[in-house]
């Protein structure tokens, strides 16, 4: 029986190589409006793109849209804190990570965010 969760190292071959899953993600969208502050000596930036997808489905096409936290650090988020802006375009290239915590109520918070390994930046998508 396969496990839900594997561990995160596998064994190439049956020899000695260790492989880590595969955690990688590509988005492109434009910068929306968001709460976090942008200064340029810091180390983290962070900031929301909005992406749309076109679904047909019982006859009729709709627009799926979707709203994706992003993190740059260290040299790319100076760079992102320079030039990143409400209605710029994006592609970012990244990983996925998931920040859990414990609310003073006791309840379970979960989010999943991008964090950024590199920035293209785009004219902005219009759809």
């Amino acid at each position: 029986m396969a496990a839900i969760c594997p561990s995160s190292t596998a064994k190439a071959g049956g020899g000695g190589i260790s492989v880590d899953p595969l955690n990688a993600v590509i988005v492109e969208g434009n910068v929306v409006p968001s709460a976090s502050a942008r200064v340029p000596e810091a180390a983290v930036c962070a900031f929301c793109i909005q992406t749309q997808r076109r679904v047909q489905g019982e006859g009729r096409v709709h627009t799926e849209v979707s709203y994706f936290e992003v993190e740059a650090w260290d040299a790319l988020a100076r760079v992102c804190a320079q030039q990143v802006r409400p209605g710029v375009g994006l592609r970012v290239v990244g990983r996925l990570k998931q920040d859990r915590w414990q609310q003073e109520d006791g309840v379970r918070v979960q989010r999943v965010k991008i964090v950024a390994e590199h920035v293209e930046f785009q004219t902005p998508f219009v759809w």
